[in-house]
């Protein structure tokens, strides 16, 4: 067996690492410091934060060197030391974020932030949409300053509306750049309402958010194979427009106005199912179902282990997705159920293991059982979130 490692940034004159692999990595595992630290393993009145900071480090490389260790095991990856030092890092800057907010000192913006939110409870959701629809406008971040290619996207830019709508699913448009833009338009509404309830704000809700599609698509200029579109535009004042309309009567129906939180919980399932089975090509011939069955990912993290560094970035971006939509799922659970993570994460659970076994039914799916992992860890982190959440919005009453 040949064993290959890398040990060193540079050997023999040559680069032993990319930029895009090391960035994976330490993204990778932020979220795994960050659970660390939200499990327990944190500062307490009796304990500094170093002893947890260093022990989140020790076992996150402990991890990290049993994964790589498994690679001297393949035929086509190389064990490097320098991924467990970027997922050693990685994990230190959950951590260290994760203190942050969690700290029980009040002192400084941290305090400040945390009772704006508390006291607008709408801030903090438009925050996260705001930046999750940046991320998606600009992955994979291949930003440039060249001029060159500025100058190329400019005349890449598609002006002839409806031109790229032709070869999607319209029910994909409508969930991917449309109803976003209509939760987005709902949440600068209700922000506005708290920043001068007496201006009518309707109109300066719509023009803001149109503004905002408009800056996410010239922002593409200095992206390297994104393209600026008049299409998303239009699609993003459709969804404002109906987020300053229909969304608002929706709202004021009986039905949930009467349970809010179990509305909120349904929604989540209805996002969460759409973007794990669509386009919904079941089949169910038996020379399909063994195959799929013997495609099942069995091993946590292994498409973004046995991935070259491109496609890893891919792995982890599709991560960041489903976690997130599990920490939406697993917050409206806790408010709904008046609990916290433990419960969320059963849910996540659950949820993950239905969604990933009707993929088992799917030509366009593979299971996997990472992604039952992500579910259970994002829901759990969206009902402590909660938790944290409702624990300050007692303080603050």
């Amino acid at each position: 067996m040949q064993v290959r490692t890398a040990v060193y940034p540079f050997q023999g004159g040559q680069k032993n690492f990319s930029i895009p692999d090391v960035v994976s990595n330490i993204l990778l595992y932020l979220p795994f410091g960050f659970c660390l630290v939200g499990a327990g393993l944190r500062a307490t009145p009796g304990r500094g934060w170093v002893g947890p900071l260093l022990a989140s480090g020790a076992l996150a490389a402990a991890f990290a060197i049993l994964i790589e260790s498994g690679q001297l095991f393949t035929l086509d990856r190389t064990a490097s030391l320098l991924d467990v030092e970027a997922n050693t890092a990685g994990t230190l800057i959950g951590a260290i974020v994760a203190h942050v907010c969690f700290r029980s000192v009040e002192v400084g913006r941290v305090v400040w932030v945390a009772r704006v939110v508390c006291t607008e409870p709408a801030l903090f959701p438009l925050g996260l949409l705001a930046f999750f629809l940046s991320v998606d406008s600009f992955y994979p971040f291949a930003i440039t300053l060249d001029v060159s290619t500025v100058w190329q996207n400019v005349k890449h830019i598609q002006w002839v509306p409806l031109e790229s709508l032709k070869d999607h699913i319209w029910s994909d448009l409508l969930m991917d750049k449309v109803v976003p833009w209509a939760l987005l338009m709902a949440l600068v509404h209700r922000s506005l309402v708290w920043l001068g309830p007496r201006r009518p704000v309707g109109w300066s809700a719509w023009r803001l958010t149109c503004l905002f599609a408009v800056v996410l698509e010239v922002g593409k200029l200095f992206f390297d194979g994104r393209v600026p579109k008049v299409d998303n535009v239009l699609l993003a004042s459709l969804g404002a427009l109906a987020g300053g309309t229909l969304l608002p009567w929706v709202v004021r129906s009986t039905l949930v106005r009467t349970h809010p939180w179990r509305a909120l919980v349904v929604l989540a399932v209805v996002f969460v199912a759409y973007a794990e089975l669509t386009p919904f090509n079941f089949t169910l011939a038996p020379a399909a179902l063994a195959t799929k069955a013997a495609q099942i990912e069995w091993m946590p993290l292994l498409s973004f282990y046995g991935a070259d560094p491109q496609n890893a970035l891919y792995a982890l971006f599709d991560l960041w997705q489903k976690g997130l939509r599990a920490g939406f799922l697993g917050f409206v659970v806790a408010a709904a159920a008046g609990t916290g993570g433990r419960y969320a994460l059963v849910v996540g659970l659950l949820m993950g293991t239905l969604l990933e076994g009707a993929q088992v039914l799917m030509l366009s799916h593979l299971p996997s059982g990472t992604d039952v992992l992500v579910f259970g860890v994002g829901a759990y982190g969206g009902g402590v979130v909660y938790t944290r959440y409702r624990t300050c919005r007692r303080r603050s009453q």
